[in-house]
């Protein structure tokens, strides 16, 4: 499983997407030298730290004691062990004659991906082994392909933040993907076991042999009848003769 850790700027609003437990810092971009107070807010209600300038002193908010850390220096904020409830909007403002904003985040916490699940088993609509339905499932999502054989339908769905991807790779695998802004995770199934149902071992016959020679056989019956009415028309006829 791959983990990321992104960061963009859209104006002056800065976006980022971490992963559950890890940590993120957040940069004071134009900050000023004079001021009486820096304060970070976590969704404009909650004074996550109030920063003193001629003190030097800081106030943490209670519920996030031991979860950040403030630079003196740069007055950059670290917030650790990040949870869903962090995901929100950040703000640095310094005080002095009056408000001004000196940074701006859109934080979002996501969960990691888990394996996804793939099975696969005989089209039972239509009736041939080498038909194959395959689903491929995860986080409440679900996506299902069609194989013929060696082809397979590639298909896949998104649904917040999270995509689902079933794909073919060198036609050899059969790959469900699933993945978010900050992780992902496969599941894979050969190309040789889906034609190990097409095929079972110990067995040559597929559907259309079956067929072929179900064919066959009324052909052969038919021919067979065909043969044994002839001799008894003849027989008919040269008594007919003899009369």
């Amino acid at each position: 499983m791959k983990h990321k850790y992104l960061i963009s700027r859209t104006r002056q609003l800065l976006s980022g997407e971490v992963l559950i437990g890890t940590s993120v810092q957040m940069d004071a971009q134009d900050h000023e030298s004079t001021f009486e107070e820096f304060i970070w807010k976590f969704n404009k209600t909650i004074n996550l730290i109030r920063y003193y300038n001629e003190t030097k002193k800081k106030k943490v908010h209670p519920s996030y004691e031991g979860r950040v850390e403030f630079n003196i220096e740069t007055y950059s904020l670290t917030l650790k062990n990040l949870q869903k409830k962090d995901s929100g909007l950040y703000e640095a403002q310094v005080s002095h004659f009056k408000d001004k904003t000196v940074a701006m985040y859109s934080l979002s916490v996501f969960d990691p991906v888990e394996t996804p699940g793939l099975t696969y088993v005989p089209d039972k609509q239509i009736g041939d082994p080498c038909n194959i339905n395959l689903t491929c499932k995860g986080h409440g999502l679900s996506v299902i392909s069609s194989c013929f054989k060696k082809t397979c339908e590639e298909n896949q769905i998104s649904r917040e933040g999270i995509t689902l991807y079933l794909s073919v790779i060198n036609s050899s695998s059969v790959i469900c993907n699933i993945s978010n802004p900050v992780s992902w995770n496969m599941n894979a199934i050969e190309m040789k076991d889906l034609k190990q149902v097409c095929h079972p071992k110990g067995s040559n016959l597929t559907f259309h042999h079956l067929l072929a020679f179900f064919n066959m056989s009324v052909f052969l019956v038919m021919k067979l009848e065909k043969g044994v009415s002839q001799p008894k028309c003849l027989a008919w006829k040269k008594n007919r003769k003899l009369v």
